[in-house]
């Protein structure tokens, strides 16, 4: 099945070099594209245990998904302002496609 990931979740396996845990679930890994943003704004702001994220992608670990279609984008605009846009949309996404994330978010999705 396949499982989105977080920015929560990624950025705290980062932090500990131990991304390669994500392995032990031997699913299709994916990455909202916003969250992937933010990754990079936290690299550029000096959190350099996120280039990790930039290994993993490039190693194969997961893939980037974005929004697609309307019915992704009115769930995404529907989501409470008070979420940061890599939350939205990877709950915007999961809810649409694939009902099995990894976040800390979880009870928004019930």
């Amino acid at each position: 099945m396949p499982i989105l990931i977080d920015a929560t979740v990624l950025s705290n396996l980062a932090a500990v070099e131990r991304l390669d845990l994500l392995r032990l679930l031997r699913d299709s890994l994916y990455l909202a594209s916003a969250v992937y943003e933010e990754v990079q704004q936290g690299v550029e702001e000096g959190y350099g245990f996120l280039e990790n994220v930039d290994q993993a992608l490039d190693s194969g670990l997961f893939s980037l998904v974005t929004l697609e279609g309307e019915n992704e984008w009115r769930e995404y605009r529907a989501l409470p302002a008070t979420l940061q846009r890599g939350e939205a949309m990877s709950l915007a996404i999961a809810r649409a496609r694939y009902r099995s994330p990894i976040s800390d978010l979880r009870a928004l999705l019930e």
